[in-house]
């Protein structure tokens, strides 16, 4: 393990990649 801050960013830019992913299909639906 490096760093816990390197850690907690990864996780949190993949939550922010699935939401924008959810809502890109929401608006998309034909994609």
């Amino acid at each position: 393990m490096e760093s816990p801050t390197q850690d907690t960013f990864l996780i949190g830019h993949a939550r922010r990649m699935r939401k924008y992913r959810q809502r890109q299909k929401e608006n998309d639906p034909e994609a």
